[in-house]
């Protein structure tokens, strides 16, 4: 069942039973995350990306194999360019870049990752509806974005971002380069990177019906989606971090290890 292909298999779906617990587990082992590895020292978080890095590039290497072995050469299936795919990039230039990109890969784990984690765990519209849920596809996605989450806070918690303009301006830097680059292709093979042509099994009638309406306006509807609402309710968040962790835990070290 780990590398079945497609269809052999009932998938486990969304809201489903399978759903429900694997949402319960997930979020239970991103709060214990949190919690053994609330002293991990500033400096350390450098190694926590590149180890994180290697080990995601390999696994979502396993995920192309996987799709190309199966004779499942649709873009849209194995590309890794998404919005939650962005994560990967994050995390090597954070690991072992430095200057204004790094700056603007760490304003999207930090602005980005939280929400966009958490809506696979919550509206798992890719891999959930196609695979059971002990399928290879399954676990690595519950996997990969409760990490995003794991990492956001953790990024909070540490103050690595300050929630300000210029923050908002790299977030939508980081991703308007991907997106340009996700948009070119999508009209070149007529696919659908970064879900920003088209909405893929999403529960909201209104995604349809603004993409009925218009593509530029569904295009620009998601793009604002991904950055500026994302990066809003994100600084909510970071709020609430933040108090949480002055009343609990003495202020975070901070150095500048990850920004130069």
């Amino acid at each position: 069942m780990f590398f079945a292909p497609k269809g052999k298999y009932s998938a486990c779906g969304m809201f489903s039973t399978e759903h429900i617990i694997a949402l319960v587990v997930c979020i239970a082992l991103i709060i214990l995350a949190l919690y053994f590895t609330r002293h991990i020292p500033f400096e350390d978080l450098r190694k926590v990306c590149q180890v994180f890095a290697v080990f995601f590039t390999v696994t979502e290497l396993t995920k192309i194999f996987y799709h190309l072995y199966w004779g499942y050469y649709n873009i849209d299936s194995w590309f890794p360019l998404s919005f939650c795919g962005l994560f990967i990039y994050a995390l090597w230039i954070c690991g072992f870049g430095k200057g204004i990109i790094k700056e603007a890969a760490q304003c999207y784990i930090t602005c980005g990752a939280f929400f966009a984690g958490l809506a696979f765990l919550f509206i798992p519209a890719t891999s959930l509806m196609s695979f059971p849920i002990f399928h290879y596809q399954c676990v690595y996605s519950l996997i990969f974005h409760s990490t995003m989450v794991f990492m956001s806070v953790t990024f909070m918690k540490h103050k690595v971002v300050k929630f300000n303009l210029r923050s908002l301006k790299l977030f939508m830097l980081y991703y308007g380069f991907f997106a340009l680059i996700a948009l070119i292709m999508n009209f070149i093979f007529d696919s659908n990177l970064m879900l920003i042509m088209n909405p893929y099994n999403m529960p909201f009638a209104f995604f349809y019906e603004i993409r009925e309406f218009s593509l530029i306006a569904y295009i620009m509807f998601v793009s604002l989606g991904y950055t500026v609402i994302n990066f809003a309710g994100t600084s909510v968040v970071n709020l609430i971090i933040a108090e949480l962790s002055s009343r609990t835990e003495p202020e975070p070290e901070t150095s500048s290890v990850l920004t130069e």
